[in-house]
């Protein structure tokens, strides 16, 4: 098995999700900063907390991103994706689908458990 330091996976690939001060969700997959952070966001959280870089179950490495009890909702929709956002670098660090849809109402704080994003282990 190949070998690939934890410095430079947390260096040159996790600690770079820090960046994002923003976790949006949308009503359709975004592929864009102004995609998820206007066209498609229906919630948001700002300075969500993501934790150091740390070992993956199986090899690798992950960030957590901690569970929100206190999102805002901007508009009644469902959504179905959820992104991570850089807004002063207006770039897209992550985002994946949800594991189910949600329903959200205008008004109603939003809550999501905490999740992971890692990078797996090397295998050549």
């Amino acid at each position: 098995m190949a070998f690939l330091n934890d410095d430079i996976r947390d260096t040159d690939g996790l600690t770079g999700v820090a960046d994002a001060n923003r976790l949006v969700l949308c009503n359709a997959q975004p592929t864009t900063f102004t995609e998820a952070n206007v066209t498609f966001m229906v919630a948001f959280k700002a300075t969500p907390t993501i934790g150091a870089p740390e070992n993956l179950a199986g090899g690798g490495r992950k960030v957590v991103v901690s569970a929100i009890t206190d999102g805002t909702v901007d508009s009644s929709d469902t959504v179905t994706w959820l992104a991570l956002v850089d807004t002063v670098g207006s770039r897209i660090i992550a985002h994946r689908q949800l594991s189910a849809s949600k329903a959200l109402t205008t008004g109603t704080p939003f809550t999501l458990p905490a999740f992971d994003i890692g990078i797996p282990g090397v295998a050549v």
